[in-house]
């Protein structure tokens, strides 16, 4: 006698036979054909299930198989309970292949293996196996629930650093708006003196002013507006004390109407006196 565990994959309801497959790589591994006839005799539950055979719903049940002159056949229906008792040579492979099955939480239950289980672990080994599964499950959702409130909590301090960058970095450009403001009007008020100071003295050239101002140590006078200068001509560069930056030397040539050396040297760099100290 060997028990089969099968799954209708064909039903031929006109003329009453059909095949079962055992979804299992474990025992009798080819089809097997079945007529209604014996599943009439064997069990009136699954026989009604085939008098209104639908491909589309699936149909499962233990049986026993018989080798016929045609091949092996089924001989009868068995109830799932029966099956631990009649199946000896694979019951440790059949169970330890639908615990793994269970505790697959990633993969589909399929519909199938209720009935399987029951006849080899039975009512109450089923419901086991079942709430193992959801507590397995239930673990797995907690603990991707947590990792998600981490995230989240992770991401708020996140936001909230960058925002404390944010009001850190405004608050630095406001300062120094309000510093390059300030500046810019002590600069202006140091160029009218400057320029007010040089009208009387009569200077014709840039050059001269600069002399003046550091002759007369009057770096902390105009100490925003003049400081050293560093020039570069034809790769030789030096500092020039009491300079002009391009932008303030420009305005002062033209309202004093000074007149430069025409040379060809550049300026590369500019450090007010203020900055130097």
């Amino acid at each position: 006698m060997q028990v089969f565990f099968g799954v209708v994959t064909k039903y031929f309801s006109e003329r009453g036979f059909g095949f079962i497959v055992n979804p299992f790589p474990i025992g009798y591994g080819k089809e097997v054909f079945f007529h209604i006839v014996k599943i009439d005799k064997s069990n009136k539950e699954v026989y009604d299930k085939l008098l209104n055979y639908d491909k589309n719903r699936s149909i499962c049940f233990w049986c026993e198989l018989e080798m016929t002159a045609k091949g092996m056949q089924l001989k009868q229906v068995i109830k799932p309970e029966d099956a631990f008792k009649l199946e000896k040579d694979n019951i440790i492979k059949y169970i330890n292949s639908i615990y793994l099955m269970y505790l697959d939480i990633d993969a589909l239950i399929s519909f199938w293996l209720g009935e399987f289980a029951v006849g080899l672990v039975g009512t109450k080994g089923k419901a086991e196996l079942e709430q193992e599964r959801k507590f397995l499950i239930q673990n797995r959702n907690d603990e991707i629930e947590l990792l998600w409130l981490e995230s989240q909590m992770l991401k708020k301090v996140e936001e909230e650093e960058l925002e404390k960058e944010r009001a850190k970095n405004e608050e630095e450009r406001l300062r120094n708006k309000v510093s390059e403001e300030q500046r810019s009007i002590v600069e202006e008020e140091e160029f009218e003196q400057l320029v007010a100071e040089m009208n009387v003295m009569g200077f014709t050239m840039s050059h001269q002013v600069s002399s003046y101002i550091v002759n007369n140590r009057l770096g902390d006078k105009y100490k925003h507006i003049s400081g050293v200068l560093e020039m570069e001509n034809q790769g030789v560069l030096w500092k020039f004390n009491g300079g002009f930056p391009p932008k303030i030397y420009a305005k002062l040539c033209e309202r004093l109407q000074l007149v430069n050396k025409k040379t060809a040297s550049r300026v590369i760099g500019f450090t007010s006196f203020n900055d130097l100290k």
